[in-house]
């Protein structure tokens, strides 16, 4: 799926080092949990969610989280790993993204 250049940064800094945690995937949707490397939790929560695809996401330390061009109608998401000799990988196409703290309020609405 991860064909498409680059967009941008989803997510502030923090996202950079932490490592997936958790993935939960309900209908259109899917919420993955990234411990930073302070500690914290972040919530990613994506909806509109029309395909995922990936291979041991959960473990895999994170370079970024990262939107990519991609087809209509959605956004393709991917969360880079740091280790590129590891085949580790997690994408998400879906209609809308969004990052917060465990048991907060919504931190990045892209």
């Amino acid at each position: 799926m991860a064909e498409g250049e680059f967009i941008g940064y989803v997510g502030d800094a923090e996202i950079h080092d932490g490592g997936i945690m958790a993935i939960r995937e309900g209908v259109g949707s899917l919420s993955v949990e990234v411990r930073t490397l302070d500690g914290e939790t972040l919530i990613v929560d994506f909806t509109g969610v029309s395909d995922v695809r990936s291979n041991r996401a959960v473990g895999m330390l994170l370079y970024s989280l990262s939107e990519l061009d991609t087809s209509k109608p959605g956004r393709l998401f991917a969360f880079s790993n740091w280790d590129d000799e590891d085949d580790a990988f997690l994408e998400v196409k879906s209609l809308d993204v969004r990052v917060r703290r465990n048991g907060g309020s919504a931190q990045d609405a892209i």
